[in-house]
């Protein structure tokens, strides 16, 4: 028998809804008494695509037009939001790019503001959470992998592969439906994600202490 089981949640990139997943599990480890043996960590499949904006021209621009989004287009200056407006695929990548990174440091800031909010609402203390951003890289000791979204298992499929180590005990979703990314969104959608990310977390402890205890 394993002297610890290492627990590995996903998402895409690794500041939202697989941090809160670490979070939670690692609570119900504690509240199991088990957190001695069993440690929930978290990563994200595009943490350095998202990081330095490797990704296409039209990825680039879709990204960069969530700052229009109703309910965050206010963190935004006038100058900002006509700016973004105008952004098309007739720019330069550059111009695109700088465009990107903007919207980016805003929207992931108010996107970690509501998370923290949430949290401090159920009677979390968010400062617990680990906020480093990591990119996954896959690794033999780790025995299960949780994942937002079923893109996110075959991605985490298509690395062990490419890199010939065998998969885990488990990989799955965390939720039978596909918990997607309230990014860009309001308030709203950051409390049913963490509620959907609560719940998931609760059945998936269940499983993982019944499998390896």
């Amino acid at each position: 028998m394993k002297n610890e089981i290492i627990v590995m949640n996903i998402c895409s990139g690794n500041s939202n809804r697989s941090k809160q997943a670490e979070f939670f599990m690692n609570i119900f480890f504690e509240l199991n008494n088990v957190s001695q043996k069993y440690k929930a960590s978290s990563a994200g499949v595009a943490v350095n695509d998202y990081r330095f904006g490797n990704m296409s021209k039209e990825d680039l621009l879709t990204y960069s037009k969530i700052g229009l989004n109703q309910d965050i287009k206010h963190i935004f200056s006038e100058d900002e939001q006509s700016m973004i407006r105008d952004l098309s695929l007739e720019n330069d990548i550059e111009s695109i790019k700088q465009a990107y990174f903007l919207v980016t440091d805003k929207a992931l800031g108010i996107d970690r503001q509501f998370r923290n909010n949430i949290l401090q609402m159920f009677g979390f203390n968010p400062i617990n959470i680990n906020s480093v951003r990591n990119q996954f890289t896959p690794n033999e000791s780790i025995d299960a992998i949780y994942c937002m979204q079923d893109k996110h298992v075959n991605s985490i499929k298509n690395v062990y592969n490419d890199q010939h180590i065998e998969l885990p005990d488990i990989l799955t979703t965390l939720t039978e439906t596909d918990i997607k990314d309230p990014y860009g969104y309001g308030i709203e959608k950051h409390i049913e994600t963490t509620k959907n990310i609560w719940h998931g977390v609760q059945e998936r402890v269940v499983e993982i202490l019944d499998m390896y205890e």
